[in-house]
Parts: structure tokens; sequence; C-alpha cells
């Protein structure tokens, strides 16, 4: 399991500058593709990857997609291959209280 530390927020709910959002998606983007080059298996494409928002409070299903973006485009890139339905991978995404709030990816290799 990778950890990345970062907190999620609702992007649907966020009344802020588009400069913020684009800072806070910018990096949770890199800091993704980051942590898991430096742990995935080298030559392999995953199957599936389970995306786990650990935070002080709940998201109800679509925000929690939505809260998750910026960090499954960072794992696709770091995969070298787009986020879409013809990937080939399975994005799972599941959510839990606790702090301190991060998120964490399970990636499941054939």
């Amino acid at each position: 399991m990778i950890r990345i530390p970062i907190r999620t927020v609702s992007e649907a709910n966020q009344r802020e500058s588009w400069r913020n959002r684009h800072r806070r998606t910018s990096e949770h983007r890199s800091l993704s593709t980051m942590f898991v080059n430096s742990n995935k298996v080298s030559g392999r494409r995953p199957t599936r990857i389970l995306l786990r928002r650990v935070g002080v409070q709940l998201l109800d299903d679509d925000n929690l997609q939505g809260s998750m973006k910026a960090c499954r485009d960072g794992i696709a890139d770091a995969f070298g291959t787009d986020d879409g339905p013809n990937s080939g991978i399975t994005w799972e995404y599941s959510q839990k209280k606790g702090k301190p709030p991060c998120v964490e990816v399970e990636i499941f290799y054939e």
C-alpha cells in the first residue's frame, strides 16, 4: 500500500479562486505520480487500483470520486496510460475516517 500525504476536498463544494484550485490539483497530481513511481513494479501494468480517502469526514459517492480525480490522473501518468475505460485498469474508491488525512493506494497486478 502506498500512502500519499495529501488532504483531499470535495471539489464540487469548494468556493475558491481558480488559482487555488489549480495549485491544489497540480500538487495532488504530481505527488501521486512521484509516490507511485517510487513504489511501482517496473514493466507491469496494473489491472485494478483502489484509492482510499482517509479524512475527518466522510464524503458521498460522487464527491468522493471528484476529490481524488487529480490523484487518479497522477497515478495514470506514472503508468504511462490514460485513466479512461480503454486503459484496462479498473478504478475503485473507498474511504474511512482517520488522521492524518491522506490517500491510500493499493495496486493489484494479474
